[in-house]
């Protein structure tokens, strides 16, 4: 079994989560425009898979994103270590784990759908599940897109797990939600920053995460390294 070691939760401040954006930073100058490329992709394969036929295609399309999406991982662990950007990096062993991780990392978007039903009703339905034209409002929809913010970061360490730790698929999931809830401080503080990002999705035409998403995600993998003391290469 792989031991999990992390910091001394107890002690990490909520001012911890400025030292990782500043970090996030600085790792995605190294290399903004092709870490804004991988992370282009899954939502242009998305777009691409939600034009079968619904709801089914809309429910694989998450389910793959989950997957592509997982794939920054280790590029950005190779970028950190090696100071060099690489593809190649994905060639790593979890993957086979992650086809089934990929399956419980549906449950924001089940969140997302509950949300819309509450606020929409069954036009909630028909937006999420089917990419129907109803009438709903920008805040409503940035509510919706922001609901699963919580779920999202307790969760968002396990692909971390599998692909950088090798760790089994109980043990990733368990480390993640353990360090998220233990750091609960900055870890709320990068919440909130997520969910404005998300809440302003409607009102930008997509440009608020688009343009923060290389950042976030480097601003994740840094308060990873930080959690987990994953500053020696392990790959």
């Amino acid at each position: 079994m792989t031991t999990i070691t992390t910091t001394q939760s107890q002690s990490i401040p909520a001012s911890r989560c400025f030292v990782w954006f500043k970090q996030g930073w600085q790792l995605m100058r190294q290399a903004p425009f092709k870490i804004f490329l991988v992370l282009l992709l899954p939502l242009v394969m998305e777009g691409l898979f939600q034009l079968l036929p619904a709801p089914y295609s809309i429910v694989f399309s998450k389910w793959a994103m989950a997957l592509m999406v997982a794939a920054i991982w280790p590029i950005l662990h190779h970028l950190a270590t090696k100071q060099s950007f690489s593809l190649r990096a994905i060639k790593c062993k979890g993957w086979g784990k992650m086809l089934v991780l990929a399956l419980l990392l549906l449950l924001p978007s089940v969140v997302q759908l509950w949300t819309a039903i509450a606020l929409l009703g069954e036009d909630g339905i028909g937006l999420l599940l089917y990419a129907q034209l109803v009438e709903v409002s920008a805040l409503q929809l940035g509510l919706i897109f922001a609901s699963a913010t919580p779920l999202i970061l307790l969760l968002g360490f396990a692909p971390a797990r599998l692909l950088l730790a090798n760790d089994s698929l109980s043990l990733a999931i368990r480390s993640s939600i353990q360090v998220v809830v233990s750091a609960w401080r900055p870890m709320l503080l990068l919440a909130l920053v997520h969910m404005i990002i998300l809440l302003l999705v409607p009102l930008t035409f997509l440009l608020s995460a688009l343009l923060t998403g290389p950042w976030l995600a480097c601003v994740s993998y840094q308060a990873y390294s930080d959690l987990f003391n994953q500053n020696k290469d392990r790959a």
